[in-house]
């Protein structure tokens, strides 16, 4: 798989995390550097499901996402 190579050199476990199917806001929070909140906004920004409880995103669909932004942009509102 190809991955944003600033991400891999910013956290040394995103190769272990980006090989995962789904993503849940812990993982994102790790890969961006943020908090809870930020991170539950950006799953939820993105297209997702939820497992039991927790919203969880489609690996390929983040790196997708990034790779066409550069960034994950989040409405506050």
């Amino acid at each position: 798989m190809n991955y944003p190579t600033e991400m891999l050199h910013q956290e040394p476990n995103a190769r272990q995390i980006l090989q995962k199917y789904w993503l849940t806001w812990q993982d994102i929070r790790q890969l961006e550097f943020c908090g809870r909140s930020k991170a539950l906004k950006i799953v939820h920004a993105l297209p997702h499901s939820y497992h039991g409880r927790t919203p969880m995103v489609r690996t390929v669909d983040y790196l997708a996402y990034y790779e066409a932004h550069d960034e994950v942009v989040i409405d506050w509102s």
